[in-house]
């Protein structure tokens, strides 16, 4: 919080910047499990709400899950599927998009604003 500033320097816009441009809380909780060869992440991600002042808007928290599964064929060979903000989950609409502002979107989003990615990796180490 800020509680002594020079106003020649900071206006309200600024400190509230400074106290509600990011969200106060980031948990993240991950589990990574081993089955013979096969191994399994699933992490869910939670940001707290956030204030733009671009838009002059206060935007929710979020939960986002990410998961990965991975076939080890041997220990050269491995071939891991997974995805990043597993449920697509975007952050609320900007309201003064639709009026002309442009910005679908929040440009100050804490986990951004392109929903989920998905991807397949193969793994092939040489000796």
């Amino acid at each position: 919080d800020v509680t002594k500033f020079n106003p020649d320097t900071l206006d309200a816009t600024r400190i509230r910047e400074l106290q509600e441009g990011l969200p106060e809380n980031r948990l993240s909780f991950t589990a990574n499990h081993f089955v013979g060869d096969w191994r399994f992440l699933g992490r869910v991600n939670y940001y707290d709400g956030w204030y733009d002042s671009e838009d002059g808007e206060s935007y929710d928290g979020e939960w986002l899950v990410d998961a990965e599964a991975a076939y080890s064929f041997n220990t050269d060979l491995t071939l891991t599927i997974g995805a990043q903000n597993l449920f697509d989950t975007y952050p609320d609409e900007n309201p003064g998009a639709r009026s002309g502002v442009g910005n679908r979107y929040s440009q100050f989003t804490p986990f951004g604003f392109n929903g989920g990615f998905y991807y397949a990796r193969l793994t092939w180490t040489l000796d």
